[in-house]
């Protein structure tokens, strides 16, 4: 897949790993030490997903592998696992968040042991469960679901 620009750093999505590169000379600023993260799909909890705002027109999608959040802080925009993405990147960004969250589904139906879900009921079921598990919000479970009733 190819890289993805975001605002700070360009994002790419392999089969197995997320990649963050840090190319502005921001990123470069807040992470002087790190010039490209890689995070495993499986090492990923859950996803963290923010509409872009109205008055900045940034959005935002966290990769949650355990460590602490700096949202809400002084230090917000100092997480690497965090990608602020304009609103005219907001349709790569989904496609990108769905495509991970696909993958987590089919990750952890390997590590239990499950067949792969079969149709749209035993997908929304798995959806279920991961929300019921806090791996996907509300709002991510309501649009997957409503994806899969619509075809």
């Amino acid at each position: 897949m190819d890289w993805t620009q975001a605002k700070y750093s360009q994002v790419q999505l392999t089969e197995t790993d997320v990649h963050i590169r840090f190319v502005s000379k921001m990123a470069k600023l807040m992470y002087p030490d790190q010039s490209e993260l890689t995070i495993a799909i499986a090492s990923i909890k859950s996803l963290q997903w923010t509409d872009p705002k109205r008055w900045t027109k940034v959005g935002s999608l966290r990769f949650d592998v355990g460590q602490p959040s700096a949202r809400g802080t002084f230090f917000e925009h100092n997480d690497p696992y965090e990608v602020e993405f304009d609103a005219g990147q907001l349709l790569a960004f989904e496609q990108m968040r769905d495509e991970v969250q696909t993958k987590m589904i089919a990750l952890r139906s390997t590590e239990t042991g499950e067949s792969a879900p079969k149709g749209v009921a035993a997908e929304i079921r798995e959806l279920a469960s991961l929300r019921d598990d806090g791996l996907i919000t509300d709002d991510e479970y309501e649009k997957q679901k409503m994806k899969l009733l619509d075809n």
